[in-house]
């Protein structure tokens, strides 16, 4: 099965719940990615990676983790 990784730290809040929804519904794997904790609230199959600070660390480790079948959103 395919995940959802998503560079969080710039990723608007609407679409954040939009993706935890289809994530729940359809017990898609979803990660979030970024240098800090971003909300989750009623994720089930969730997992929250923290990056260092440094520019562009979330979509290093996004590409670095990936695989290519998965589903990545970034800006």
């Amino acid at each position: 099965m395919f995940k959802i990784w998503v560079d969080a730290d710039s990723c608007p809040v609407e679409i954040r719940k939009l993706l935890i929804r289809f994530s729940n519904r359809l017990e898609i794997p979803l990660y979030y990615v970024a240098n800090r904790m971003i909300p989750h609230e009623g994720a089930k199959h969730f997992k929250m990676i923290i990056t260092s600070n440094d520019e562009g660390s979330a979509d290093d480790y996004i590409v670095e983790n990936a695989s290519q079948k998965d589903l990545v959103i970034t800006r």
